[in-house]
């Protein structure tokens, strides 16, 4: 099962190294602050103490204002 969380951007190199993205592949916000991560299996050490996210929870966030340009008014 794989599991999300969003850092700062652009992410650690420890974050990468366990992430299954590199900085080339992930996904980044509209304001370029922020990027979420994913991974296989339990949380990697370099994402403890950040809220993790199922594969629902992060979709529902990339399709909001903050992560896309074309989103409705009104939504996200």
């Amino acid at each position: 099962m794989k599991s999300y969380c969003v850092v700062s951007y652009p992410a650690t190199d420890a974050q990468y190294e366990q992430a299954i993205e590199d900085a080339g592949t992930v996904r980044v916000s509209l304001d370029g602050q922020d990027c979420i991560l994913k991974w296989l299996g339990p949380t990697p050490p370099a994402f403890f103490g950040f809220p993790v996210m199922s594969h629902a929870e992060a979709l529902a966030l990339m399709k909001s204002a903050a992560w896309q340009d074309d989103v409705p008014p009104g939504i996200g």
